[in-house]
């Protein structure tokens, strides 16, 4: 896949989740006749689309670079299930620290391990 069509795929994505979330805060104050778990739902399905680009993505590299990637996935998705983790026992303590840096946290880990496996294979 292209580089500039899977840039316009990804924007396209990213736009239909901000129109689902748009939908879902104009249901909460409307109340449309519409199901309620279709529209909490609704943001969900771009974010399907995306995984399935990057799947793709991935699966166009070479083995050198998707084994760096999948390793570097593997690594921040383990290092943010254990700060989390971490975190609620912390909060538990009485800690008021919130949690929305968990998903800014899986993409710090991401690049970290990332940087680490290309300067170790170079």
């Amino acid at each position: 896949m292209k580089n500039n069509r899977y840039i316009w795929l990804v924007i396209l994505c990213f736009l239909g989740y901000a129109l689902g979330v748009l939908a879902v805060r104009s249901y909460e104050s409307h109340h449309v006749a519409i199901p309620q778990f279709v529209i909490a739902l609704l943001p969900t399905i771009p974010m399907v689309c995306m995984v399935q680009l990057i799947l793709r993505r991935l699966f166009a590299l070479d083995e050198m670079w998707r084994k760096i990637l999948t390793e570097s996935m593997a690594f921040a998705g383990l290092a943010t299930a254990f700060t989390c983790l971490s975190w609620g026992f912390v909060r538990d303590l009485g800690s008021v620290v919130k949690p929305e840096w968990g998903f800014e946290i899986f993409w710090l880990f991401y690049a970290l391990r990332a940087i680490w496996a290309i300067r170790s294979r170079s």
